[in-house]
């Protein structure tokens, strides 16, 4: 009986049709730009990323979750979608990157914790604690040698990937 059910209901769906709308994208501009040149240090690297981010959003925000030590998040939700071409159903990803607000005390900070969760959301990293923009905690001093922390960080990424 659930299968005749299911089964009309699918029918219907497909006689009336379905709108799929797409996530909107909001993105903080100064964030949006350090996207931007996270791009150009991958490139210098030997790593191609596309040059608009494939997140959804990225934003400052005032909280992210109870945990107080929490500095940035990626947050990623997927779901499906019916459609009305083979195979039927879509499978949809939505990706947002959360910093805190608190993460604007240096454009330096905000720029490694933006990474980082760049590291999570587009490179698919974990946390490490032998690659300084994958740590767990960020250690300030982490922060004074970028450019050491993005060739560890795209070293490892191409050792994984075999590139």
């Amino acid at each position: 009986m659930i299968r005749l059910f299911i089964v009309i209901l699918y029918i219907g769906y497909l006689l009336v049709g379905c709108h799929t709308i797409e996530a909107p994208r909001v993105y903080d501009n100064n964030l949006l730009h350090m996207y931007g040149d996270f791009v150009r240090e991958a490139k210098k690297r030997g790593v191609t990323l596309p040059e608009q981010p494939p997140i959804n959003v990225i934003v400052f925000a005032d909280t992210i979750d109870d945990d107080l030590e929490t500095v940035g998040t990626c947050f990623t939700t997927t779901h499906s979608v019916l459609t009305k071409e083979l195979p039927f159903i879509k499978r949809v990803v939505h990706r947002s990157i959360f910093i805190h607000t608190y993460a604007k005390k240096s454009a330096d900070y905000t720029r490694f914790v933006l990474y980082h969760e760049f590291g999570h959301c587009i490179l698919h990293m974990h946390h490490d604690d032998d690659i300084l923009l994958m740590r767990a905690y960020i250690i300030y001093t982490d922060i004074l040698d970028l450019d050491y922390a993005l060739d560890q960080l795209f070293d490892k990424y191409k050792e994984i990937n075999g590139l």
